[in-house]
């Protein structure tokens, strides 16, 4: 395992400057002071002049609070007046949903009465209650005198809805319709309502209300989804079993219905408590049970009218009963609305009586205000130092992590943000070092060293900047580099990146002597490779960037296996550059290295 090294850097203090206001020795008479003057002028509360100056600061200083006191009371009243009308809104809108849902519900009950009387092969018993339902439908229709957008997909207004059901109960009458296109056609109706009242209903936020409106939604959806299973279980019972795609079709309904219905619970404890006490232990509820078994097992039966209107006449009391929970829902939700009204004419009336206490009190600020003036001031510099302290070590903090791994890794760190480890196909890794730095060290001193070093690694930090590569880490005489993560490169940019830094490298250091033995030359080993690895961040108090996987060893064998002055490079390396074009290579043969067997490699001789 590689790991970065922790390197320290000094930032020179900045030079504080105090700002000071030069006051002038003699004071100008009172109509010749400018407003730079009148601000630096010491108030001297022996001359008419300075009394009058001291005078007019401290009502500025007092009007300064007041006024914002008074605006940020003119806001509350806004907002007050806001919560109201937002209040008056939402009830509307919970009014008109209201209306829409019962009318949404009536013709739920004309859907699935339609449908048994089409699937009961159009029983005249079945078609007098149909015509009792027809009429309970248009008399919810008269009561709403337009409850449709000027955009709604099939209609406008309550005309046109009364003309479009019309025109499909005259198809029914007619037997041009089966019970499949029965259902589709009330349930697109009943979609294009219940999406009306949704976007009505989503006009309006109310931090407190919203549980009740989820609520509310789901619960009018899980009616419509129990509406359709009852009008595919009519015909069920009114015929010897349902098709392939009725059952299907079936099974979604009720399926959809329970999910939406146990998920209104989640949000509502009154819809749960009334369900537990009112429904679920009912006798229809548990016939309703076995009826709904017998439809999911599609057992052939014998036809019967009786027994589909039976399930039918069960499912309206079931529905009728889910709409009685909407109904106890709407009335929490009118009963909040009541309370946050008032809540917010009482506030009204608390910023009223604040806005008296305000003019009460503000005379009586301008004594304090004299007395605290220079303390605040004095506190306000002391602040504004350490802030520009406290930004300063920030700074220092955010230079120090930068350096320590990359600029992406390190933003994730300073936002709290994990880093799990990730794997990359494919990179290119570069590992270098001084040939004979042995012998250097032994023929130097240790700060003769350590000048050396810092003039070599800043001539590869400066040429790494032109490039698009990280340094990952310097060890003793080793420099290491990578291209290729932790943003991936595309088309194998990434080789290139690397073979052009070696190149650089090459070209910056070619007759360059170690300055303290002028007759050594500065020559490095190099080897280069590409393949797939993997990084992330270890430790916790003090985090390293690092890199594990063959392709790290297999860099630092071909740079321990390399010649003086020459890039060795792998196979893979090469086909990259190969692939990329441009760059001149010569095989070297097979080489034998450690712990990887024998490996053809090559030396990177320039660019074509």
């Amino acid at each position: 395992m590689l790991r970065k090294n922790f390197r320290c850097f000094a930032v020179a203090p900045l030079d504080d400057t105090d700002c000071q206001i030069t006051q002038q020795n003699q004071y100008l008479p009172c109509k010749y002071l400018t407003c730079g003057h009148w601000l630096t002028l010491k108030d001297d509360p022996t001359t008419h002049c300075g009394r009058r100056n001291q005078l007019i600061k401290l009502i500025v200083f007092i009007l300064i609070p007041c006024i914002g006191l008074f605006v940020q009371s003119a806001f509350t009243v806004v907002g007050s007046i806001q919560s109201i009308d937002d209040a008056n809104n939402i009830e509307k809108i919970v009014n008109f949903s209201v209306d829409c849902s019962h009318l949404v519900h009536v013709l739920q009950i004309e859907r699935g009465m339609s449908a048994l009387y089409v699937s009961s092969n159009y029983s005249d018993q079945v078609f007098q209650q149909l015509i009792q339902i027809h009429a309970t439908t248009d008399t919810n229709y008269s009561s709403l005198a337009c409850f449709f957008d000027n955009n709604t997909e099939m209609f406008d207004h309550v005309v046109e809805v009364r003309n479009y059901l019309a025109f499909n109960r005259q198809k029914i009458t007619n037997r041009s319709q089966s019970a499949n296109e029965v259902v589709t056609f009330y349930t697109d109706t009943i979609a294009v309502i219940i999406k009306n009242i949704w976007q009505k209903i989503q006009q309006f936020k109310h931090d407190e209300l919203w549980k009740s409106l989820v609520s509310f939604q789901l619960l009018m959806a899980a009616q419509e989804e129990t509406g359709a299973e009852r009008a595919i279980g009519s015909t069920y019972f009114a015929q010897t079993s349902l098709n392939p795609q009725s059952h299907a079709r079936y099974i979604q309904k009720n399926t959809r219905g329970q999910t939406l219905l146990y998920t209104c619970f989640k949000y509502s404890t009154i819809a749960y408590n009334y369900y537990i006490i009112n429904i679920s232990q009912s006798t229809f509820a548990k016939t309703i049970s076995k009826q709904r078994n017998q439809i999911i097992d599609n057992i052939p039966h014998q036809p019967s009218v009786v027994a589909g209107t039976y399930w039918f006449n069960n499912m309206t009391r079931y529905i009728t009963s889910l709409y009685g929970i909407n109904n106890r829902i709407t009335n929490n939700i009118m009963a909040r609305l009541e309370e946050s009204k008032a809540r917010a004419n009482g506030n009204l009336t608390l910023v009223i009586l604040l806005l008296g206490v305000i003019c009460f009190v503000c005379p009586s600020l301008l004594f304090l205000l004299y007395r605290l003036m220079s303390n605040m001031q004095n506190l306000a510099k002391d602040l504004s130092q350490r802030t520009n302290q406290l930004n300063q070590e920030r700074q220092r903090a955010d230079n120090l992590l930068n350096q320590m791994m990359p600029p992406s890794v390190a933003d994730r760190l300073k936002k709290n943000l994990s880093f799990p480890a990730q794997s990359f196909d494919d990179v290119t890794i570069y590992f270098s070092d001084i040939v004979g730095f042995t012998r250097i060290c032994h023929s130097s001193t240790p700060i003769q060293v350590i000048n050396m070093l810092n003039t070599i690694y800043s001539t590869f930090d400066k040429k790494i900047e032109q490039f698009i590569a990280y340094k990952m880490e310097t060890v003793g005489d080793a420099y290491m580099v990578v291209s290729g993560l932790p943003t991936a490169l595309v088309e194998k940019r990434h080789a290139a990146e690397i073979a052009n830094f070696s190149l650089a490298i090459q070209r910056g250091f070619h007759d360059i002597r170690v300055p303290h033995m002028q007759n050594c030359f500065i020559q490095f080993r190099t080897g280069i490779h590409s393949g797939p690895c993997a990084a992330g961040i270890v430790g916790s108090k003090a985090p390293r960037y690092c890199l594990f996987g063959n392709t790290v060893n297999t860099a630092s064998r071909l740079e321990t296996n390399g010649e003086a002055s020459k890039i060795h490079i792998s196979k893979k390396t090469k086909e990259n550059l190969d692939f990329i074009g441009g760059y001149i290579t010569t095989s070297r043969g097979l080489v034998s290295m450690k712990g990887l067997g024998e490996m053809e490699t090559f030396w990177l001789i320039g660019k074509a």
